[in-house]
């Protein structure tokens, strides 16, 4: 798989998992219908939270690993995306970055 369109999979991964996680903490939004345990009762609502939780924190860990391993570098990044973008907005993007 190409490296950049790897970067750019971890990086949708991590703000879908960062739009999830203010989701969850910042708005507490609660699920529709609680979840089932097997034996059909109900989970504690604080447990499913905290499943939630750890579950999108694993995602974000496992984005940050992947643009780690992969030496993400932003502006090589932008260059490589560069001719989908609109003219002179990697350039503009690459000088805000440092």
């Amino acid at each position: 798989m190409n490296l950049y369109i790897m970067q750019l999979l971890a990086l949708i991964t991590l703000l879908g998992a960062g739009a999830a996680l203010f989701r969850l903490i910042v708005l507490r939004v609660t699920p529709s219908q609680p979840a089932q345990h097997q034996t059909g009762h109900p989970l504690p609502f604080q447990l499913e939270i905290t499943f939630q939780l750890v579950v999108l924190l694993l995602i974000v860990v496992a984005g940050f690993v992947v643009l780690g391993v992969t030496r993400f570098n932003w502006c090589e990044f932008l260059n490589y995306w560069q001719p989908t973008m609109p003219a002179g907005l990697s350039k503009f993007l690459c000088l805000e970055a440092g």
